[in-house]
């Protein structure tokens, strides 16, 4: 084919533009600075093929340097009066304004070797702040970018025409080296797992959790209310998942605790006590008992435990996946946790409340035994001095709003009421009363008394303080408990996932006559059905759970890797026997599928072999856009055998007959 020169931007600039693009979109995945900060600098890379045709004229030379100065002034002055936090940031953006300045201002004669360097900062960056789903289908972008543009702009100077074939043959190769690159990194990354265990380098500096544009939803180990300016995002980020080993989806328990919180502060808000926090070592806890490899814990004996002949068992086996929290999240009515053998370079925390913790966060694996807690033998119940930490309560303006709501529907109740009647009237009242906004929503409450006091609607956090305080109030021992809840099961399902806006906070209260702790949930019911947001939802949070599984790849989940696949051959002929009838079908059709394929498609004519292979034996290989008449006359310049000469001479001609004739019979048709 002739080989045209491409017209318009050059291969090389349209490059340099995906490249400040990915870098621009790199930023905005941290939560370093505000998207409107970033909208700018997307416009400009995005006009560089515009703006660039100005880069000579004096008078944009000079606005846009003028403009240049002034941010860099302004960042300067930031990063000087903030914190050492902030100075990420702002450097983060003086890296992004580089990026820009050189992509619209670079002159013929200068080569882009800054932006390239600059660039490949950024991404390991933030590739060591973000490791979500979006940096990882950007950086799958950006790599083969950065690889053919270090390609081509080798091949000629900037800014001149790129020929249709010398493009595309870089594309392809930069490709190539690209997914070789991946493929290194994923065997160093088998071969040298992450270790949890390791703190990162430099955390305390990539902490951008207080960005409220970057808030999400997701689990609290205590309440405080306000400072939420932003609306919270619905993350679909996996945070366990429950497969059904034993028993029926429905006897699955919803409620699964990660904290409770017995003490209120007089801001409004909730703190767990000292007492139940977990311990600073591994299960010295009296109420457990524990034993390692395959470390079993089993509650035994306290004021919780479960004790006598546990019914109606159900098991079930959690995965948590990686990340920051370290909460095993266990349901009240598990009796039984066992750790995987494998996990055994943690240590297990156990709190006097039941909660439990693991000191790794990477990807842990459990399984529970459920059942209902029997009544005989009946648990010790705590005396009223054990209970007397759940009734106190501060004197707050912040509290008086719920207080008086109490004593109001308190003549609801009939005389004589016990803890559980006056919690489901007290839930009953604020699920039908207020109404269920997402934390931070525009127009909802930020405090309990405005909560309480308005219209506005608030979040499950409002909800169970309001609760919590109310029941406080009339002396019926109540605490919160912050955690996740689980969606209903579909009927037949056997695995459940809990996902990071699942979060959620409920109360518990003490009642003699229930035997102990019981979950009362006021928050309306209809924003817990857990219904999906369609296949497209389904699948991003499937590629979210996939993505999280590689990131929290460690020891542990190489040693199940590889346990699979010793396992692998046993399991495939086990299915082959189960299913010998319509595997040897399949097996069969796709063998007829190939022999057809192979035949149907036509092989290279006879010429291009002969000549390929007098090229061969001369020691000669014809280049990327040589002609074979360009590649014998190079033939005759170098020293080559005569008869190996005229052979390759006697090809090239056989080759254009029988081109030119397949020409002239095509034009003749």
């Amino acid at each position: 084919m002739p080989d045209r020169i491409r017209k318009g931007p050059s291969a090389l600039l349209l490059c340099m533009m995906g490249i400040v693009a990915c870098n621009v979109r790199f930023v905005q995945l941290t939560g370093a600075a505000d998207p409107l900060w970033l909208a700018p600098l997307y416009v400009v890379t995005l006009a560089a093929p515009f703006l660039v045709r100005f880069r000579e004229h004096v008078v944009y030379r000079g606005v846009w340097n003028l403009a240049i100065v002034l941010v860099f002034l302004r960042l300067v002055l930031h990063a000087s009066t903030a914190e050492l936090a902030f100075v990420l940031d702002d450097g983060l953006m003086l890296a992004l304004l580089c990026q820009v300045h050189v992509l619209n201002n670079l002159r013929r004669e200068q080569r882009p070797d800054l932006l390239f360097l600059n660039s490949y900062l950024i991404a390991v960056i933030t590739g060591y702040i973000t490791v979500d789903l979006s940096f990882a289908f950007t950086f799958l972008v950006y790599a083969p970018l950065f690889v053919v543009g270090l390609h081509l702009q080798n091949l000629d100077p900037f800014h001149t025409g790129r020929h249709a074939l010398a493009v595309r043959a870089a594309w392809r190769e930069s490709l190539r080296r690209s997914a070789l690159l991946v493929g290194v990194t994923l065997l160093a990354f088998f071969f040298f797992p992450r270790d949890f265990n390791r703190p990162a380098l430099f955390a305390s500096y990539f902490d951008f959790e207080g960005d409220a544009s970057t808030y999400e939803v997701g689990f609290s180990p205590r309440l405080e209310f306000g400072g939420i300016e932003q609306q919270a995002l619905q993350s679909d980020r996996l945070v366990m998942r429950v497969d059904l080993v034993d028993g029926e989806a429905g006897s699955v328990p919803r409620f699964w605790r990660g904290a409770t919180l017995s003490e209120p502060t007089r801001s409004g808000g909730w703190e767990p006590a000292e007492a139940d926090l977990p311990a600073s070592s591994v299960v010295r806890d009296p109420d457990w008992e524990s034993r390692w490899q395959g470390l079993r814990l089993i509650r035994s004996g306290g004021a919780e435990a479960w004790t006598g002949e546990v019914r109606d068992v159900t098991r079930v086996r959690v995965t948590r996946a990686g990340g920051a929290e370290q909460r095993l999240f266990l349901p009240r009515e598990a009796f039984s946790v066992e750790l995987d053998p494998i996990h055994t370079a943690g240590e297990l925390l156990v709190g006097a409340d039941g909660t439990a913790a693991y000191s790794n966060p990477g990807e842990l694996r459990f399984e529970l035994q459920l059942g209902r807690e029997p009544r005989d033998p009946a648990p010790r119940a705590p005396s009223a001095l054990e209970l007397a930490p759940f009734i106190e309560q501060p004197v707050s303006l912040y509290n008086q709003s719920a207080r008086t709501l109490a004593r109001e529907l308190s003549r609801r109740v009939p005389e004589g009421a016990g803890a559980v009647e006056v919690a489901s009237e007290f839930a009953a009242y604020l699920a039908s009363r207020y109404p269920y906004r997402v934390p931070g929503a525009e127009g909802a409450a930020r405090t309990l008394d405005e909560f309480l006091g308005t219209d506005a609607g608030g979040h499950c956090e409002l909800f169970a303080s309001a609760l919590a305080t109310m029941l406080r109030s009339r002396t019926i021992p109540a605490r919160v408990v912050s955690g996740y809840v689980l969606a209903r099961p579909l009927p037949g399902e056997r695995s459940m996932a809990i996902r990071a806006r699942d979060a959620h906070a409920w109360v518990e209260v003490y009642s003699a006559e229930k035997g102990g702790w019981f979950p009362v949930d006021p928050t309306p019911q209809q924003v817990l059905s857990g219904a999906g947001g369609g296949w497209l939802t389904g699948t991003v949070a499937a590629l979210e759970e996939r993505w999280a599984t590689l990131t929290s790849f460690d020891a542990g989940s190489r040693s199940r890797f590889l346990q699979s696949l010793v396992s692998l051959p046993g399991s495939l002929l086990r299915g082959a026997e189960n299913h010998l009838g319509p595997l040897s079908g399949l097996v069969l059709l796709l063998v007829l599928l190939i022999l057809r394929a192979r035949a149907a498609r036509p092989g290279p004519p006879a010429t291009v072999i002969a000549m390929s292979r007098a090229f061969d034996r001369a020691g000669l290989r014809l280049g990327p856009h040589e002609t074979p008449r360009e590649g014998l006359q190079r033939a005759h310049a170098s020293e080559v055998d005569p008869e190996q000469l005229e052979a390759l001479g006697a090809a090239v001609h056989a080759h254009e007959r029988d081109r030119y004739a397949g020409v002239g019979a095509a034009q003749g048709g």
